[in-house]
């Protein structure tokens, strides 16, 4: 009897020890609950008349499967302390994570009779690591999800802290190293110029400064690697690493080297052409010029109109040569943008379209913005489009142009109104192809170069060119550049 007193004594003190700060509770050798505490009723949000006399596996959550419950069982009946976290759920269905540990509570007789459960409220640490665990999962499939792209990133060290599948196997394929986490970037890279071009541009990283680089291996068969190093911050502003994103680029970089030669070579065929077609053009204009001169008197009114024709014909393919070549060298034209005036630029404009060009169009110009581009260009850029504005509006009776602009943010748009032929909206894609007429040439002339170069142009700077028409009642055209 003084046995059994003791052993009551002595759990009796451990329940109270453990009371204060922990969750728990006392059950018999089937699991029917004998004692719970206030912490108990709290997390469960049952009260204690509910719990006592119940199962307590009333409380363990469905997430746990029956091996695991009977592993519990299995383990405490044989008089083993267990220890492990447990997924429960409360009186209202939310659930609850606790540390728990499981004693067996012996009689006198030496045989398991109660188990004391003391418990720790976890469900926050928990809930934190399997946020940690799906932010990790999210991370892996997104760098795993670019086949193509070499991704890994390093701590200040220059150790590995994270690497995809194409990043391991290119550095296995290349350098014949298998790489792990924690392993020593400069380590795994056996070639010493690689080893050394690595550790330059992770040090430029690692001072914050986030670069791309445009890497080159191979003589004969290159191949071309485009490779941003981006500066890992903790929350503290401090540089803990480097993230690095290695893209093989050589058929963007091939096509681009075959661009460029090809646009070599249609640069040297156009003056080759241009050349060659001058000389005959020359001939022609001559010798109807000479026609024309010599034989005037010999000549009836429909051979002077030939002559006439010739002449023109071959004016109008010179200009067409003209047009071509300032086309094509637009492709190589460096862009050397400033601070544009565009109200001055303008009236310099009109006035070379009226010296060059009688005209009785009401031209008027708003204050307009400035803009930032490369004078030269944008001069004809406005030449063209205003020009084209007076010659489609030359056939109405009371021709008007408007030039004005409007500024949204930082950027800038112009816009060149007249009142003239217009055109069906149903083509205005066709308005800025090379060739590509609106108007028959008998009804305004042109070589159908003019709006092309505009475009061309216009891209060249990042801006936007487009226009809005009428068949019979105007056209605006607009073109959206940065302001200053």
């Amino acid at each position: 009897m003084a046995g059994k007193q003791q052993v009551d004594e002595d759990f009796s003190k451990a329940v109270y020890m453990a009371d204060g700060s922990s969750i728990v509770h006392i059950t018999d050798k089937d699991g029917i609950i004998l004692h719970v505490n206030d912490n108990f009723c709290q997390i469960s949000k049952y009260v204690r008349a509910e719990l006592i006399g119940k199962n307590h596996s009333m409380v363990i959550d469905s997430h746990h499967r029956e091996a695991f419950v009977k592993n519990i069982w299995s383990c405490i009946h044989e008089g083993t302390i267990w220890s492990g976290k447990v997924k429960n759920t409360a009186k209202d269905g939310t659930a609850y994570w606790v540390n728990t540990v499981i004693m067996p509570l012996p009689t006198t007789e030496g045989k398991v009779g109660r188990f004391l459960t003391i418990s720790h409220n976890i469900t926050g640490q928990v809930e934190a690591e399997e946020k940690l665990r799906s932010a990790q999962t999210y991370l892996r499939s997104s760098i795993e999800s670019y086949k193509d792209v070499l991704i890994f990133s390093i701590d200040a060290s220059f150790n590995y802290r994270l690497f995809n599948s194409a990043f391991k196997a290119a550095t296995k394929h290349v350098y014949g190293t298998d790489v792990e986490e924690g392993m020593s970037m400069l380590e795994s890279i056996t070639v010493k110029e690689d080893r050394e071009k690595a550790k330059r541009n992770c040090e430029k990283a690692l001072t914050g400064r986030a670069h791309t680089t445009l890497e080159v291996y191979g003589d004969m068969n290159k191949v071309y690697f485009e490779t941003i190093y981006s500066p890992i911050v903790d929350p503290n502003g401090k540089i803990i690493g480097v993230t690095i994103l290695s893209a093989n680029v050589t058929e963007r970089k091939l096509a681009e080297e075959q661009i460029i030669a090809l646009n070599k070579e249609l640069e040297a065929f156009s003056y080759s052409v241009a050349h060659d077609l001058r000389a005959p053009l020359r001939s022609v204009h001559g010798y109807a010029q000479i026609l024309k001169e010599d034989y005037e008197a010999l000549l009836d009114d429909e051979g002077k109109r030939i002559i006439e024709v010739l002449k023109s014909n071959a004016n109008k393919m010179s200009t067409l040569i003209d047009d071509l070549l300032a086309f094509s060298k637009l492709g190589r034209k460096d862009i050397k943008k400033t601070d544009i005036n565009m109200n001055d630029l303008t009236e310099h404009v009109v006035y070379e379209i009226v010296k060059l060009t009688p005209h009785n169009a009401d031209v008027k110009v708003e204050e307009l913005h400035h803009i930032a581009g490369d004078y030269g260009l944008i001069y004809q850029v406005m030449y063209n489009i205003v020009a084209n504005a007076v010659k489609y509006s030359s056939k109405k009776e009371n021709p008007q142009v408007n030039i004005s602009s409007s500024k949204i943010d930082n950027e800038v748009i112009i816009a060149v109104k007249d009142n003239g032929a217009g055109f069906d909206m149903k083509y205005v894609d066709k308005l800025f192809g090379i060739f590509q007429r609106l108007h028959a040439q008998h009804e305004f002339e042109g070589t159908g170069v003019g709006l092309a170069i505009v475009q061309r142009i216009i891209n060249k700077h990042g801006g936007k060119i487009w226009a809005e028409a009428e068949e019979g009642k105007g056209a605006t055209f607009f073109f959206k550049m940065p302001g200053v």
